[in-house]
């Protein structure tokens, strides 16, 4: 009888996992080529705005070009946009203008940040946002766990690049 609850209660737990993860959000797929062109509309720009003042991990591993390590860096499409050392202090914006590496079409942006680990264990929160000229695109808030580092992904659509077979001649 032991064996049979045992064994009854392993199926329960295995199924409610497979369940579980049957049922979990699949990943989202970006359809479209990394090497596509870029738009050819200019003026895309990204602005951060840190809620803390960044320092260097004390556990971070220095590199062999004794380079410091960043407290913030910003890639898109696996492109280094930004990585600052320094200088990345409370509610000051930093801002990348012109962002460049924009494709048309889907984009990426994954921003991680060094929020100090003496500030008392609190959250921490790292806005990003993204502008065409000058009006908002898309704009996203990071969030971090006491004690733990910010990092996450803005997701934003270009503009296709506009050719004069796509404009109506009356």
């Amino acid at each position: 009888m032991r064996i049979l609850l045992s064994v009854f209660i392993w199926v329960l737990f295995i199924g409610g996992l497979l369940l579980h993860l049957a049922s979990r959000d699949k990943i989202e797929t970006v359809s479209g080529s990394p090497y596509a062109e870029p738009p050819t509309e200019a003026g895309y720009s990204l602005e951060v705005t840190p809620g803390f003042t960044a320092m260097p991990d004390p556990f971070a591993l220095a590199s062999e070009d004794e380079r410091p390590v960043p407290v913030l860096t910003a890639r898109l499409g696996g492109r280094e946009l930004l990585a600052m050392a320094s200088g990345v202090e409370d509610g000051v914006p930093i801002i990348l203008d012109p962002l460049e590496g924009i494709v048309a079409g889907v984009n990426e942006l994954y921003v991680e940040a060094t929020p100090p680990s003496s500030a008392g264990g609190g959250h921490h929160a790292l806005r990003l946002r993204i502008f065409k000229g000058a009006a908002p695109l898309s704009e996203k808030t990071l969030w971090s766990a006491p004690g733990e580092g910010i990092s996450g992904v803005l997701r934003f659509t270009a503009a296709e690049k506009k050719t004069e077979e796509d404009h109506d001649h009356h």
